[in-house]
């Protein structure tokens, strides 16, 4: 008497963690064909060798790959939330770094600032011919849409602090070239306001705005500003304004 086959068990793999991605709804379904189609065969799920004889069996397992499938999915889920969460912490530590960078560069900035600001205080003190110094902190110029005209507002300040206005006088004068050689104009010569300079009182700071144009064939390259004091112990100041390439073209 022959002796019964038995039949080599067909084995049903059950999705591992690294193929979470891919798992879908069509996997369930998949499982739940496949194991119709097995009806008292032997399958394997879940590492067991499950022979499948009724309907009621094939429910039952096909449940507990739903569990597997259920589990998988939230195991995916965690990770993507994970995933999400790690993103988002990479891009406020990059965003905390460039705010720490913008931060460090205004303080490279202001202690520079400060420092020029003690050796002046000191070199006031060290020398008695010297009580006062003018200083020119800052400097705007903007083109207008008339050739060769700009506008510019200058911020002057004097140290030390003292509740005694202080007399001084702004200039400035035009550098640049003019049918191929070098030429240099006075802001007497283009602006009318400063025929004898812009004349300036104050105590601490003080904002001069003023407009000025120049012959359409010269090209300007730089501006440089001058503040004299009037009076005796005061020490002027001066500082060059080069106009960007664009703020040229627009002229």
């Amino acid at each position: 008497m022959e002796k019964p086959v038995k039949k080599k068990a067909r084995r049903v793999s059950m999705p591992s963690a690294n193929m979470i991605s891919k798992i879908a709804i069509s996997v369930a379904f998949v499982a739940i064909v496949w194991l119709f189609w097995s009806m008292g065969e032997e399958v394997n799920v879940g590492g067991k060798d499950i022979v499948i004889r009724d309907r009621a069996q094939a429910v039952e397992v096909v449940g507990e790959l739903q569990k597997t499938l259920e589990q998988v999915t939230r195991e995916r889920d965690t990770y993507r939330q994970q995933v999400i969460m790690m993103e988002r912490s990479f891009q406020i530590d990059r965003e905390v770094a460039k705010t720490l960078r913008e931060e460090l560069k205004a303080l490279q900035s202001e202690r520079h600032k400060w420092r020029e600001e003690t050796a002046l205080v000191k070199k006031l003190l060290s020398d008695n011919t010297i009580d006062t110094a003018l200083d020119i902190k800052s400097i705007e110029v903007v083109p207008s849409e008339i050739i060769g005209e700009y506008h510019f507002e200058i911020a002057v300040s004097r140290l030390p602090d003292s509740d005694k206005p202080v007399k001084a006088e702004l200039h400035y004068e035009l550098i640049g070239n003019e049918s191929g050689l070098e030429r240099r104009y006075l802001s007497s010569d283009v602006d009318l306001k400063a025929k004898e300079g812009y004349q300036l009182e104050f105590r601490t700071l003080e904002r001069v705005q003023g407009h000025f144009m120049h012959p359409p064939a010269f090209e300007l390259e730089k501006i440089r500003f001058f503040i004299e004091g009037k009076g005796d112990k005061i020490q002027g100041a001066e500082k060059d304004f080069v106009p960007t390439v664009a703020e040229t073209a627009m002229n």
